[in-house]
């Protein structure tokens, strides 16, 4: 369990600014969630499937398309790295 990749991650964003934050419901899913949040209102949620909140691989690759985003203001295309999620 890695949840200490995700709470500093998740931390950076919200202390940055960022209107991607990361989001996980380990109760629920295994997959990591981004949730769009524009003047503290969550206009959005989805799913970064297959990338898990557990592998810090997958936490560090969703936090660097989550400052993309946020640089583009809009979410950044999905690219061939995250379609096969970490490695295991």
């Amino acid at each position: 369990m890695n949840r200490s990749a995700l709470a500093l991650y998740s931390h950076k964003l919200v202390k940055d600014g960022c209107r991607f934050r990361l989001h996980a419901s380990p109760d629920k899913s295994p997959y990591l969630y981004v949730r769009e949040i524009v003047d503290g209102e969550r206009l959005r949620q989805f799913s970064l499937a297959p990338l898990e909140w557990v592998a810090r691989e997958d936490v560090i690759s969703a936090y660097e398309r989550c400052l993309a985003g946020h640089e583009l203001g809009r979410w950044p295309e999905q690219n061939k790295a995250d379609t096969f999620g970490s490695m295991r």
